[in-house]
């Protein structure tokens, strides 16, 4: 289904942080905008307005500036000086009259210099100002590609069409090395086309997983292609393992992959895109102690109130539910915070013995363009018994409609991605609450059989299960005694109050299971079954206030329709 599917995408996210304002056709807004030097090395600065010169993340003085001007070139712009090197902005691209305009041929192409970095870059005068460049940023810098006998492997998309619309998700599968036992280490992007690649995913699948050889509409994964193994990201040059952990490929690995591109076309109607992007990986026969695997934590019920400049929203990965999944310590070398637009802030606390251990990422002020991977070294220790608590904080002002969980680029997320090792300690690689209940443990229990299927008292599992004689009394209950699209009876009335005691219908688990009911998740006899239940919504609600005698009837209940 789609929400399994989903349960197994987010974890290509510590991979794909994705990036709302880095894409190359800023560049196209600015006179020689995809000319403009590198201070410190041969190259160009690719993402003019950052602090990474691939693009993504912080933006610069100039990038500020930009972002003020509305992200076009304006007059005002052109006369600024942003890096107060005594240079204006258009002197430095080339426009010094400040008369260039979008669709316009090339300026002068002769001195052109970097609107946000003050030159001569060496300078005294140019010192302070520049304390922000750092002349390797950007560079895939990984002590494993240094190794005898690496062996590299490349999976590129065939050159494909972009379809023509703003959101679009294309998948084909590719054959892994057999030939021997390898572990990858690392992995890096090969981009083709940067103005409409907003990510990269690969899955490692399981053997009997079908091929598919063309690039195919997809949504997100497939069940037999659950694994998250490489990814990229604007402003990622690369990723490289902890040098103690791999990822198992070949005879006693992964020997299929499923890739996953995401474009964003920002040119509908006017520009037709091809794209043939891939990822290069790095495997050595030369396996690493450990098999490194990725665990997700969060809180994936997300209901974000709008105007409003501070949401919190927390969940809490418990002992309980964390204990479940370990058969012994595992250790966090890199941790990733993952919010989309409207997300402030983002904390991922270790806690052991009830108490705070240790702070695994805290971003203070969280940018849905800033990827920002947090490392350990040396790596960090979570034990059976700890506990993990993601809290996150969204800024709803500028919403006139409540915001909730979702993939799309306007909906919401509240998760973090551990890198971890080994991976062998670690059963289920998620652990992610839907409030409180152990939402991984309800929605693929089918997967992880020696985890019991009860939360609550609710055995969530014969509760969803149509041929269990207990199910079928519960929905006959309901069918016979209310009725749908007419007036509330009494015998309904009775009826709801004794469905109500069932624990699946109590507490957040009882939510959760009428929530996955809403969306369609249980089939239709379960949308029935619940529409039963609301028909004497108003009924049950007013029987509930007239029962309290203690306080004010205003106080405790609000008005009944």
């Amino acid at each position: 289904s789609r929400m399994v599917q989903k349960g197994q995408h987010i974890l290509l996210l510590l991979f794909v942080l994705g990036c709302a304002n880095c894409y190359p056709y800023f560049q196209r807004e600015i006179p020689n905008g995809q000319y403009v030097p590198h201070p410190c090395k041969n190259i160009t600065w690719k993402g003019i307005g950052h602090v990474n010169p691939l693009g993504g993340g912080a933006r610069n003085k100039f990038g500020l500036d930009f972002s003020a001007a509305g992200e076009k070139w304006t007059r005002e712009l052109c006369m600024l000086d942003s890096d107060l090197d005594g240079k204006t902005n258009g002197e430095e691209l080339g426009d010094p009259l400040c008369t260039w305009r979008k669709g316009d041929p090339r300026p002068s192409t002769t001195g052109i210099t970097h609107p946000g970095i003050c030159e001569p870059f060496d300078s005294p005068r140019c010192f302070n100002f520049n304390k922000w460049v750092d002349c390797n940023y950007g560079d895939f810098a990984c002590k494993g590609l240094e190794e005898p006998d690496l062996v590299k492997h490349t999976l590129r998309f065939p050159r494909t069409k972009v379809p023509d619309k703003p959101t679009n998700y294309r998948c084909i599968s590719f054959d892994l090395p057999t030939d021997a036992d390898y572990h990858m280490i690392a992995f890096e992007p090969i981009i083709d086309n940067s103005d409409v690649l907003h990510h990269i995913a690969l899955y490692g699948c399981e053997d009997n997983a079908v091929d598919v050889t063309e690039p195919t509409g997809c949504f997100m994964t497939r069940k037999e292609c659950r694994t998250v193994i490489a990814g990229w990201a604007v402003g990622l040059p690369g990723e490289c393992l902890p040098r103690e952990a791999g990822i198992s490929i070949g005879t006693k690995g992964f020997k299929k992959a499923y890739m996953q591109m995401h474009w964003t076309n920002h040119k509908v109607g006017e520009v037709n895109y091809t794209d043939s992007s891939g990822l290069t990986l790095y495997l050595t026969k030369n396996k690493r102690k450990y098999d490194a695997g990725i665990l997700n934590v969060g809180q994936e019920y997300l209901k974000l109130p709008p105007g409003q400049s501070r949401v919190m929203q927390e969940g809490i990965c418990t002992k309980e539910m964390l204990s479940k999944r370990m058969l012994g310590p595992i250790y966090v070398s890199t941790v990733a915070n993952h919010m989309h637009l409207i997300g402030k802030s983002m904390t991922v606390e270790l806690h052991r013995d009830g108490k705070l251990f240790k702070t695994l990422s805290h971003d203070g002020h969280y940018g849905y363009e800033s990827p920002v991977i947090h490392r350990h070294k040396p790596p960090i220790a979570i034990n059976s018994g700890d506990s993990i608590k993601s809290t996150c904080y969204f800024d709803t002002t500028n919403k006139t409609k409540t915001v909730f969980n979702g993939f799309g680029t306007l909906d919401e997320m509240c998760y973090a991605f551990l890198v971890v090792y080994p991976k062998k300690n670690l059963l289920v690689d998620t652990c992610v609450p839907w409030k409180t209940i152990d939402w991984t443990l309800v929605k693929y229990h089918h997967f992880i059989p020696f985890l019991k299927p009860v939360i609550d008292g609710c055995n969530f599992a014969e509760f969803k299960d149509l041929t269990n004689p207990k199910t079928i009394a519960l929905h006959k209950l309901l069918s016979d005694n209310c009725h749908l699209l007419s007036d509330c009876l009494e015998e309904c009335v009775a009826a709801v109050n004794e469905a109500m005691k069932h624990p699946c219908m109590k507490g957040h688990i009882g939510d959760y299971l009428k929530e996955e009911a809403r969306k369609g998740d249980l089939g239709g006899q379960f949308k029935d079954f619940y529409s039963r239940i609301d028909s004497c919504n108003r009924e049950m609600a007013k029987k509930t206030c007239r029962r309290i005698v203690f306080v004010p009837i205003m106080q405790r209940c609000g008005p009944v329709p």
